[in-house]
């Protein structure tokens, strides 16, 4: 049983090893954890608000401590629209140490019409090509 006690115990053990690692170093840091550790994930909702753009979404991801993010396809298809590579993206996730958990995209694979769902399912198609060169496994 979670006591609040037990509760805000583990909040502080947590808000000190964020602490911890920002003494380390104002500079953004590769993130490392111990394989099959369990990681955290950081919906990228969270600061959509903001408009970062895609590399700096991740930074940002990277300096709050998160190990693995929730991307958004539209951030990520406004970055390669605007110059991005795949590769780039994929560089700055392995140099910041992130891994994107999935991608949250809202294609119309599911709408009653055959002419809509079938170019749907073909951009679907290439979005997931995409995510897998970037080592996303899902998509919602």
């Amino acid at each position: 049983m979670l006591t609040r006690r037990k509760a805000l115990q583990l909040f502080g053990v947590t808000a000190g090893a964020v602490l911890v690692n920002k003494a380390e170093g104002s500079a953004i840091k590769a993130n490392t954890m111990p394989p099959g550790a369990y990681s955290f994930c950081l919906n990228m909702a969270t600061i959509r608000g903001h408009k970062l753009g895609f590399m700096k979404e991740l930074e940002t991801a990277t300096a709050a401590g998160f190990h693995s993010v929730e991307i958004w396809i539209d951030s990520l298809q406004d970055y390669l629209n605007n110059g991005g590579s795949v590769k780039s993206a994929k560089n700055k996730l392995d140099d910041l140490g992130l891994k994107i958990a999935d991608c949250i995209s809202f294609h119309e694979w599911i709408v009653d019409d055959e002419v809509t769902r079938q170019k749907a399912i073909e951009q679907m198609k290439r979005d997931m090509d995409m995510l897998a060169r970037l080592g996303c496994k899902r998509i919602n």
